[in-house]
């Protein structure tokens, strides 16, 4: 649906880190068309979604707008050094906590780091 650059890329992977941004584009864009432009990906096999999970304002607003089965599907997606996207978002609390309050039954352990010692 969207073009692509010469690396695979759409707008929405440029314009993962602008938060703002991405309602206006998706405003031009038929909402049946949405999915596939946040799966697209790119020549190193990122989705508009592994570039959003370093950004947790991004990450959270493109979210919102997939529904619970559709977010699980995203998560999923690896690109070609078999990173998911579900590996980049747990490096940040603020995109856990999106997570487990939209999919309640999906938790995500604490980073080793955060762990109580054991007795």
């Amino acid at each position: 649906m969207l073009g692509q650059n010469f690396s695979s890329k759409t707008i929405f992977h440029a314009i993962a880190k602008y938060p703002e941004n991405i309602n206006n584009i998706l405003s031009l864009l038929p909402e049946e068309h949405w999915l596939e432009s946040f799966s697209t990906q790119d020549d190193a096999g990122n989705t508009v979604f592994h570039y959003a999970a370093q950004y947790p304002d991004s990450f959270g607003r493109i979210l919102a707008l997939l529904s619970n089965e559709q977010c699980l599907e995203m998560l999923k997606i690896t690109n070609n050094s078999s990173s998911s996207v579900l590996s980049r978002v747990t490096d940040d609390d603020k995109n856990i906590e999106m997570i487990s309050k939209r999919l309640p039954l999906f938790k995500i352990p604490p980073k080793a780091s955060d762990r109580p010692p054991l007795q």
